[in-house]
């Protein structure tokens, strides 16, 4: 699934930034409209996506990957397989307002309290703000620096300019560089159990 998405995902931007022959023009359109075609191979009962056609486990980041490029595929004009979105936004729905902080390891923290921020993006982004779970996030003790700038992205979405200044204010515009090792940073590697 991320690959699919990811091989689409910048040809939606294309023609922001460059001019392009109407050849190039219908190859990317045809390119984005394979991509939302083959999602109907990773979405589960759910609503959710897994990582791999016809998992029946869904993968929380690359169900907010996949969202955000169906909210940005939309917006660019192109259609979405009937009840795909709807059936995603269900699911993303309950999975924000069911979340809650991980456990101790701050890793596992940093990851899941990532991945609810996206969640709560991408929701913001469909017009479709889950309040009360932005709320609980901002609330909780030791979100990662990342989560803290994709919440704040997501109150200006949801127009609260007031809270996205408020959380944003001091924050490190910088992120330190890490190694991705199988899921984990090579940082917090040597730190986990």
């Amino acid at each position: 699934m991320e690959q699919t998405t990811s091989k689409a995902f910048p040809q939606l931007f294309l023609a922001d930034v460059m001019e392009m022959n109407d050849a190039t023009v219908s190859e990317m359109r045809a390119n984005v409209e394979a991509a939302l075609r083959k999602y109907q191979q990773f979405q589960t009962g759910s609503g959710g996506f897994a990582y791999w056609p016809g998992q029946r486990e869904v993968d929380e980041w690359t169900s907010a990957y996949a969202g955000h490029f169906m909210i940005e595929a939309e917006g660019k004009g192109f259609a979405l397989l009937p009840g795909m979105k709807d059936k995603w936004l269900t699911y993303t729905r309950r999975q924000a307002r069911d979340w809650s902080p991980a456990e101790a390891n701050s890793w596992y923290m940093d990851r899941s309290s990532l991945t609810q921020a996206y969640r709560l993006y991408t929701l913001a982004l469909a017009n479709q703000a889950e309040a009360g779970a932005m709320n609980r996030l901002r609330t909780t003790p030791d979100i990662g620096l990342q989560a803290k700038w994709m919440l704040a992205a997501a109150y200006a979405l949801n127009n609260r300019n007031d809270v996205a200044q408020e959380i944003a204010k001091g924050l490190a515009t910088s992120i330190p560089s890490y190694v991705e090792m199988a899921g984990h940073t090579a940082a917090t590697c040597a730190t986990m159990p």
